[in-house]
């Protein structure tokens, strides 16, 4: 069977339908199969309810911004760029993707872009990590952005400290 996300619309309307029509436990782990695996991001029923997130975050430019930043996070030790695999030792939850991809998927000018993480940044929702060209396998300027902690098997987005419990997450250097 095709992964959810490589099938047409009518793949997808034909599987639902299915499942509709039998409701046989097969269908039924069946979907619970691909919605775990699907494009789905986890976010706290606590943080849904948060009148405040809601409507300083939401329903913003910037909500755009994070949650493709959360889809892109650093889930393996990869060495790619010679930089990644130090956020994924650490246990940060840590994006690296670069301006210009985050501008063409989101349809967003790169002075917007800009503003969303300079704003975010100043809220606390995020941390960014700023390297030299001379820092980087590269040899090109690079951003990392530092979206939460791994704590053993959990995460913790700094998201949520900022709308649920109204503190800022703390920037420490620690270098190991």
């Amino acid at each position: 069977m095709k992964h959810y996300n490589q099938m047409n619309e009518n793949e997808k309307a034909e599987l639902l339908r299915k499942y509709i029509d039998d409701k046989s436990s097969d269908y039924m782990k069946t979907m619970m199969h691909e919605i775990q695996r699907g494009p789905f991001l986890q976010i706290s029923y606590n943080l849904l309810n948060n009148e405040r997130f809601l409507n300083e975050f939401f329903y913003t430019k910037r909500s755009r911004l994070y949650f493709l930043m959360r889809r892109y996070i650093i889930r393996k030790w990869i060495s790619f760029d010679g930089i990644s695999e130090i956020y994924w030792r650490k246990g940060l939850l840590a994006c690296g993707l670069k301006t210009k991809r985050m501008c063409n998927e989101l349809d967003m000018p790169e002075s917007t872009l800009r503003d969303q993480i300079n704003r975010m940044e100043k809220e606390g929702i995020i941390l960014v990590d700023r390297y030299d060209a001379s820092e980087v396998d590269d040899n090109k300027p690079r951003q990392i952005y530092i979206l939460g902690v791994r704590e053993n098997k959990f995460e913790r987005y700094f998201i949520d400290d900022v709308y649920l419990r109204n503190i800022k997450p703390e920037v420490t250097d620690d270098d190991d």
